[in-house]
């Protein structure tokens, strides 16, 4: 069995858990490979020496933007992922909706809006959508996942649609996500009424 780590190089805790996950895994006789230029901080072998299709599980150190990063500059890896939260709030603080995790949606929230008529709008995942952009102001900047920008200008045109690759999330039975959005968030009803 061959497992990838992908620890987040802004958490420094992120590769101490890396090297204490490598040791526990390599010491059951599971290969440990890491992304090339983060292999030897944590005394793995390299990605690139395996074939992606070698790869039995990915193992992803940090939040949100590490888990979206590693989907899709690692695509290519159709392994499950197992993500290890060392983050915090992010993309709920970025002003988007909560969704269900079984939901299939697509979501698309302005960030920062200017105005409380930019909205969050939530679309089910088989609608193809156009935006054109109508403004006289410069060009806008376009995020996907907060990760790939494309620029926009008046008159052009942003298409969106579900992606036909899809990446396969680990999850565990115990886990319970709206207790875990409870906890996060503050929900504990605990506040006596006044």
């Amino acid at each position: 069995m061959i497992i990838a780590l992908f620890p987040n190089e802004k958490k420094k805790q992120s590769f101490d858990i890396a090297s204490q996950i490598k040791t526990f895994l390599e010491e059951r006789s599971v290969r440990v490979v890491a992304e090339d230029n983060k292999a030897a901080k944590i005394g793995a072998a390299p990605l690139s020496s395996v074939k992606p299709h070698e790869i039995s599980f990915m193992i992803c150190m940090g939040g949100d933007g590490t888990l979206l990063r590693i989907t899709h500059h690692f695509h290519h890896l159709n392994a499950p992922i197992l993500g290890i939260n060392l983050g915090h709030l992010g993309f709920i603080a970025a002003g988007g909706p909560i969704l269900s995790p079984t939901l299939d949606a697509i979501v698309i929230t302005p960030i920062c809006p200017h105005t409380i008529s930019n909205r969050p709008i939530v679309l089910t995942a088989d609608r193809h959508i156009e935006i054109e952009y109508l403004s006289d102001y410069p060009p806008i900047d376009v995020r996907s996942d907060g990760l790939d920008t494309c620029t926009l200008s008046k008159k052009e045109t942003l298409k969106i649609q579900r992606s036909s690759r899809i990446f396969k999330l680990v999850k565990f039975h115990r886990h319970e996500y709206f207790s875990t959005l409870r906890t996060k968030l503050g929900w504990s009803g605990s506040h006596p009424v006044q």
